[in-house]
């Protein structure tokens, strides 16, 4: 059983993620804001072979972040947390959706390596001109 750490696993491509990784048996770790997630989606990952925990907090917190792998000591990551936004919530909260969009695209690998001593390629973002691509952050 690998245990993977997904970051922003209660947004629609997280949820995606954690279902197929539960799916398969993995112990997934969800790291976000939410401190549950979707009741539907926590029915429907009862029913799964694979482990999960959700883990409340912030990926622009280090320290927290640190905290999840000494905890944990995840095989992998999946970078997913993301704000997403639109006119209204970028006009409303430009700081946050800036912040956790890029701030966590910093954090988690800078995390990673300070936890676990190497490093995690985060997935590409369409902002920085790519489709998004999900790329696995092993760290052994």
């Amino acid at each position: 059983m690998r245990r993977i750490l997904v970051t922003g696993g209660a947004g629609f491509v997280g949820l995606n993620a954690v279902e197929a990784l539960l799916g398969r048996g993995d112990h997934v770790v969800v790291f976000g804001r939410e401190a549950a997630l979707p009741p539907e989606a926590e029915a429907a990952f009862r029913a799964l072979p694979g482990r999960l925990d959700v883990i409340q907090g912030d990926v622009l917190d280090e320290t927290g972040l640190r905290g999840v792998f000494t905890r944990f000591k995840p095989d992998g990551v999946l970078p997913f947390a993301a704000v997403t936004a639109g006119p209204g919530r970028e006009a409303a909260s430009p700081r946050l959706v800036v912040d956790t969009n890029f701030g966590g695209v910093i954090a988690t690998p800078h995390a990673t390596r300070i936890a676990r001593g190497a490093w995690c390629c985060p997935p590409r973002r369409p902002s920085m001109g790519n489709p998004p691509i999900p790329t696995w952050c092993w760290m052994r």
